[in-house]
């Protein structure tokens, strides 16, 4: 048994699994995909708890990084992974994502709370900041390497 697919897994676990546990290699299973999962928080007059457990993400997470004061408007990304996943989570504001497979373009809107994006390899996508204030969290997984960004001239090839 892989250790993704422990005993007593929770719902949202097996739903990931189903999805995009498709190969051997978790991070190779997400290859062409792209999907949006809910965020299960607790909320009290403390505050809001936001979980990240890392055994239920469909890839072994071997970067983080966060994306933070980008004007509003900017577009960032533009860009597929050779090889890797990531999974992008807004923490504030608004990110909207838009996801090109060579075939059709997917545009998701990103809010914090709400859900986040697993973002497989060869997906080309670009996230466009909606507020001065957005942050977005990005679990990745691969270190970076340059060689593995590829840069299309036309995400559609038009």
């Amino acid at each position: 048994m892989r250790a993704c697919e422990k005993e007593g897994s929770s719902p949202r676990r097996r739903v990931f699994r189903e999805i995009v546990m498709k190969n051997s290699e978790r991070d190779q299973s997400c290859r062409g995909r792209v999907e949006q999962f809910p965020l299960n928080y607790s909320s009290d007059d403390r505050g809001v708890l936001l979980p990240f457990d890392f055994h239920e993400l469909p890839f072994a997470v071997q970067r983080t990084f966060l994306i933070d004061r980008v004007p509003r408007g900017v577009e960032r990304g533009g860009h597929a992974h050779v090889n890797g996943a990531q999974y992008l989570v807004c923490l504030r504001g608004s990110v909207e994502v838009s996801c090109v497979d060579g075939k059709s373009v997917r545009v998701f809107q990103l809010q914090p709370l709400k859900s986040g994006l697993l973002i497989g390899a060869g997906i080309v996508s670009s996230q466009r900041f909606l507020g001065e204030d957005s942050l977005l969290l990005v679990f990745a997984s691969t270190a970076f390497d340059q060689v593995e960004y590829f840069f299309p001239e036309s995400p559609l090839g038009s």
